[in-house]
């Protein structure tokens, strides 16, 4: 079950922390791992590299010609770059925040779905955030990117499901990565936030792999448009 072994998987932001994470681990679930950053580090596994800065939304499109050069077909994206500037409002950060977070991630898609189409088959995986359903302070371009991200997959999913093309959110609620290191330096912020999982501890990057696999897998062919909650609980709790 949950079989990705020779399949082409695009991976963005994958660098580093949550994309990296995913891109190990699919890479050793035997499928072809496609990394897309602008900040690739060496390493022991076969990945197929793009250097690329996702700012440059114009060059899009060559880059995923590029890419279906060499491989011919692509079955699987995970659209997971992304950027926060907390308590910052100026527009190029603005601009900056939604290039990367939501208008590459349309222009991806934009120019994977006809080359997964022609395949009757293909699997999209949007990381979205907490941030997509619910209110925090002083971070709106954040919260507006995520939640275009989140909307966005259920439009892909009804305009392409009858090309044989799914897509689906990953929603992931506190994980240690790079981006969420002042939160972990802000002992007090650290602990009001572990109070509210059920499960008693931030997630880690891996926690993401099993529902990535299985989102890429034939096993989850009739799921579309919906989102996964990876959030220890945190989102659900009351009291």
């Amino acid at each position: 079950m949950f079989n990705i072994r020779d399949k082409n998987i695009v991976i963005t932001g994958s660098g580093r922390g949550i994309g990296l994470s995913l891109a190990i681990e699919i890479e050793k679930a035997g499928a072809n791992v496609i990394r897309i950053d602008k900040n690739l580090g060496k390493s022991n596994l076969n990945f197929y590299d793009f250097k690329f800065d996702l700012e440059k939304i114009n060059k899009i499109s060559n880059l995923v010609k590029k890419i279906n050069s060499k491989f011919k077909r692509i079955d699987g994206l995970i659209n997971n770059a992304g950027v926060t500037f907390h308590n910052n409002l100026s527009l190029d950060k603005v601009y900056k925040t939604l290039n990367i977070n939501l208008i590459s991630s349309f222009e991806l898609i934009k120019k994977i779905c006809p080359i997964m189409a022609k395949h009757k088959s293909g699997s999209i995986i949007n990381i979205t955030s907490l941030g997509a359903d619910l209110a925090f302070p002083n971070n709106p371009s954040y919260q507006i990117s995520k939640s275009g991200l989140k909307q966005l997959s259920k439009s892909v999913a009804i305009d392409w499901g009858r090309k044989g093309i799914r897509c689906n959110n990953i929603k992931p609620g506190y994980i240690k990565s790079s981006m969420t290191q002042k939160n972990k330096k802000n002992s007090y912020g650290y602990k009001e936030r572990l109070k509210r999982m059920i499960i008693p501890r931030w997630g880690l990057p891996s926690d993401l792999v099993g529902a990535s696999i299985f989102l890429l897998s034939k096993e989850s062919s009739y799921i579309t448009g919906t989102d996964i909650v990876i959030d220890g609980g945190w989102s659900i709790k009351g009291l």
